[in-house]
C-alpha cells in the first residue's frame, strides 16, 4: 500500500495568484475563537486577586532583574492587548508578558511552596500567588513604551474600545493575502496560526484572498473578524 499524504492545515484546488481561489483552511484544532486570547482568563483573574493591594515581586530565576522595582508596590490593575498581558503598579511601572509558545501562569494559595524549575516572575497577593515560567518576554516597561507596543499591534477584537475602522483601512490597503494579514501589524494583532486559521474557517473567508479585496461587515461586533 502507498503512503497516505500529509494533512496540511489548508486545501487548496487553485495557485495563490489567480482571481479567484478556491482553497477553504481545514480547522486545525478544536478550541473555540470567540475568546482567542492565550491568556485563558489570566487578566482578569490577576485583576481580582491582585488589584488594590500591594504584593511581592519576585525573580526566583534571576532573569527578571527589575521585579526589586515592583516589589511591595501597589498592584493597580491588569490589562491585555492580543497576546501581550500588563501588569500596572502604582507610580507607573508596567510589567510587560508575552507568553509565546511556551510561557504559563501556575495559580497557587498561599503559602506558595518552594519554586521549582525555571520561575521568571513570582507575584504573591494576601491569598494568592503565580509563577511564570517560559515567558518570550518578561519586562520592565513605561506609559510610552507600552503605546508603541499597542500602536505596533493595531487593533484588538476582543477590547471594547478598539477601532474596527483603522483594522479596516490597513487591511485594505494591503496587497498581502488574508493570512499575512490577520496575523500581524497591518490586520488586528498577531495570533498565531493555529487561531487565525479557525478564525478564517469559521467565516468561511479564503486565506489567499487579497486584503486589498475586503468590505466592511454590517457590525463592527459582529465577530471576531471586522472585514471580509
Amino acid at each position: 500500500m502507498g503512503r497516505r499524504p500529509r494533512a496540511t492545515n489548508v486545501v487548496s484546488t487553485s495557485s495563490p495568484t489567480t482571481s479567484a481561489p478556491t482553497c477553504r483552511p481545514r480547522c486545525p484544532a478544536p478550541e473555540p475563537c470567540r475568546r482567542d486570547t492565550p491568556f485563558t482568563g489570566s487578566p482578569g483573574l490577576h485583576q481580582r486577586r491582585f488589584a488594590g493591594a500591594r504584593v511581592a515581586v519576585s525573580s526566583p530565576q534571576g532573569r527578571f532583574a527589575d521585579a526589586a522595582v515592583v516589589d511591595g508596590r501597589l498592584f493597580s490593575g491588569a490589562s491585555v492587548w492580543g497576546k501581550h498581558l500588563f501588569h500596572h503598579y502604582d507610580g507607573g511601572p508596567i510589567v510587560h508578558v508575552h507568553l509565546g509558545l511556551y510561557g504559563t501562569f501556575r495559580e497557587a494559595p498561599v503559602p506558595m511552596a518552594l519554586p521549582v524549575g525555571q520561575v521568571r516572575m513570582r507575584i504573591v497577593g494576601a491569598e494568592y500567588g503565580t509563577d511564570l515560567r517560559g515567558p518570550t518576554a518578561c519586562e520592565l516597561l513605561d506609559e510610552a513604551q507600552v503605546s508603541a507596543i499597542v500602536a505596533r499591534l493595531g487593533p484588538d477584537p476582543l477590547r471594547r474600545d478598539a477601532d474596527p475602522d483603522l483594522a479596516g483601512e490597513r487591511i485594505m490597503k494591503s496587497r498581502k493575502i488574508y493570512w499575512c494579514t490577520v496575523d500581524g501589524p497591518a490586520g488586528d494583532r498577531r495570533i498565531g496560526n493555529v487561531y487565525r486559521s479557525e478564525l478564517l474557517f469559521r467565516h468561511h473567508i479564503d486565506p489567499y484572498r487579497p486584503g486589498a479585496t475586503s468590505t466592511a461587515v454590517s457590525s463592527p461586533r459582529r465577530g471576531p473578524i471586522w472585514w471580509r
